[in-house]
């Protein structure tokens, strides 16, 4: 994913996906302490959804525009493919997240983040 990708915009990305790993249950303590309503909370992962596609597609469209792909079939064909893809990723991940006792912290993380993080910091430690 990351193969051709700025090596700036890369070090950030990977940087603020290992942030919220880290401290992926404190929104869910906030939530837990305030009300813990399971209807709010599905309410809060629609809302969520809905405004990250809405301004996903507002940035994609602006970039293919740039990149003059805007209709190219293939761009769009790219586009289709991944986000049925991480539809199949995501929503049972928003099921189980849904379902009574569930806790952020009780979900895998991926080592590799954490990892870089790690790594990222000691790094920057040397500097």
């Amino acid at each position: 994913m990351f193969d051709d990708a700025d090596p700036t915009a890369r070090r950030l990305f990977l940087w603020h996906l290992a942030e919220e790993v880290e401290h992926k249950g404190a929104a869910h303590d906030v939530w837990q302490s305030f009300s813990g309503s399971r209807l709010r909370y599905v309410a809060g992962i629609v809302v969520s959804i809905c405004l990250l596609a809405f301004f996903s597609l507002i940035g994609t469209l602006s970039l293919l525009w740039v990149e003059r792909r805007l209709f190219s079939p293939r761009a769009h064909w790219n586009l289709l493919v991944w986000s049925i893809t991480y539809i199949f990723e995501f929503l049972p991940l928003a099921v189980v997240s849904a379902l009574p006792g569930h806790h952020p912290d009780d979900l895998a993380d991926p080592v590799y983040l954490t990892t870089w993080l790690r790594i990222e910091v000691d790094n920057r430690h040397e500097l």
